[in-house]
C-alpha cells in the first residue's frame, strides 16, 4: 500500500526515521503478521533510477550512462516480499543514519559488473537523496554487504534491471510504500493495519492497499489479454487443421474406393488398409509439424515479450504442442481410415 507522509514529518531526517520506526514497530505485533517493511516503491512497480561508479575501477573500463534502480528499504523488506539472500548479509537495524553507508545489490548487477570477483566489500559511488533533495558535492561511497535475488521493477514483463537497495534510515525518502507479509486473510489484515495506524497517527492515510498477487495480475493485464487472443487464434487454427486433414483423407478414400476394393480382393487385410490411410495422414502431419516448428522458432523472439519467466525456446512447450497436434491429427485420420478398412470389396468394385 502507498503510505503518504505529511509535511510535519519530512522537515528533519532524524524525526522522519523515528516516525517510520514507530510504524514498523506498531504493525509488527499484529496477529498473523510475519514481516513488516517500508520501501521507496511498491514491489514490481517503477522506482527511482540513479547513476553510479565502482570505486577503483578505471573509467575506460566502464560503459557510458551506467545506471541502476535504487530502492530504499527497511531491514525486513527482503523477508516481506520473499527475496532470497544469495551472498553476504541483509540490511539490519545497525545500518542507521550516520553509520557506514551500506548497500545490497541484486543478482543481475553482481553478474554484470562483478563477473570475475566477489562484490562484497566493494564500494559504489552514488549521489545521496534525502527527503526528495539530492545532496550537493561528491557522491557518497556505499559499501556492498550483500547480494539478493532479482526483483522485477517496472512490471513483470520487464527485463531484469541492475539494482541497489540502501537502508531507509541512511537515505530516507518521502515516498513510502508499506509491505506486510501475513498468514491471515487480506480483509482481516487491512482492517488491523488501519486500526494500528490510527493509534500511531490518526491523520496517517493508507492508499491503494492490494495484495502482491493482485499487483502482479494487474501488471500483466495487457499481456494476459494478448496471450488469450493468441490462444484463441491457435485453437481456431487447430480446429481448421483437424478439419483439413479429415477432409483431405476422406476425399482421398472416396477417390480411391476402386483401389481399396482391389487391394481387399487380392488379400489385403483391413489392418493394412487402416495403416495405409493413417500413414498418409501422418505424412501430412509431419510436414505440418516441421513447418510449424520452423515458424515457431523464427517467431520465438517476438513472442518472448509476452512471456513471464518462461523461455521462448522451452523444449517442453514445443513437445506438448507437437503432442497435441499429433493427437488431433490421429483423431482426424481415424474416421476415414476406419471407413476404408471396413470396405466390402464386392460393394466397392460394384460401385465402380
Amino acid at each position: 500500500a502507498q503510505l503518504p507522509i505529511t509535511d510535519e514529518w519530512t522537515d528533519d531526517p532524524a524525526k522522519f526515521n523515528t516516525y517510520l520506526r514507530r510504524i514498523v514497530d506498531g504493525l509488527g505485533p499484529l496477529p498473523g503478521v510475519r514481516a513488516v517493511a517500508l520501501a521507496s516503491g511498491v514491489p514490481t512497480r517503477p522506482t527511482y533510477g540513479t547513476g553510479f561508479e565502482i570505486v577503483g575501477q578505471k573509467k575506460d573500463e566502464r560503459s557510458d550512462g551506467q545506471g541502476c534502480f535504487l530502492k530504499t528499504v527497511t531491514p525486513a523488506y527482503f523477508d516481506a516480499i520473499g527475496l532470497r539472500l544469495l551472498k553476504g548479509r541483509a540490511l539490519n537495524e545497525r545500518d542507521v543514519f550516520g553509520a557506514q553507508p551500506v548497500t545490497v545489490i541484486n543478482e543481475t548487477m553482481a553478474r554484470k559488473y562483478f563477473p570475475n570477483r566477489d562484490p562484497l566489500g566493494e564500494h559504489l559511488l552514488i549521489r545521496e537523496i534525502t527527503l526528495g533533495k539530492m545532496a550537493r558535492g561528491p557522491d557518497i561511497s556505499w559499501k556492498i554487504v550483500g547480494v539478493v535475488a532479482n526483483e522485477r521493477v517496472g512490471g513483470l514483463e520487464r527485463e531484469l534491471y541492475e539494482g541497489v537497495y540502501v537502508p531507509s534510515e541512511q537515505s530516507p525518502q518521502i515516498h513510502q510504500a508499506l509491505v506486510v507479509r501475513s498468514a491471515i486473510t487480506p480483509e482481516l489484515l487491512h482492517a488491523a493495519i488501519r486500526k494500528a495506524l490510527h493509534r500511531i497517527n490518526p491523520d496517517q492515510a493508507l492508499v491503494d492497499m492490494k495484495t502482491l498477487e493482485v499487483i502482479k495480475s494487474e501488471s500483466m493485464g495487457n499481456d494476459r489479454l494478448q496471450s488469450q487472443l493468441l490462444g484463441l487464434f491457435a485453437g481456431i487454427a487447430l480446429v481448421l487443421a483437424v478439419i483439413g486433414i479429415y477432409a483431405v483423407l476422406a476425399f482421398s478414400v472416396a477417390q480411391r474406393t476402386r483401389e481399396m476394393g482391389i487391394r481387399c480382393a487380392l488379400g489385403a487385410n483391413p489392418t493394412g488398409i487402416l495403416r495405409l490411410v493413417l500413414s498418409e495422414g501422418m505424412a501430412l502431419l509431419g510436414w505440418g509439424l516441421a513447418l510449424g516448428c520452423a515458424f515457431a522458432l523464427a517467431l520465438a523472439r517476438v513472442l518472448s515479450s509476452l512471456l513471464f519467466e518462461v523461455d521462448a525456446w522451452d523444449p517442453i512447450t514445443f513437445f506438448v504442442a507437437a503432442t497435441i497436434m499429433t493427437g488431433a491429427a490421429l483423431l482426424a485420420c481415424w474416421v476415414p481410415a476406419r471407413r476404408a478398412a471396413k470396405l466390402d470389396p464386392m460393394v466397392a468394385l460394384r460401385c465402380e
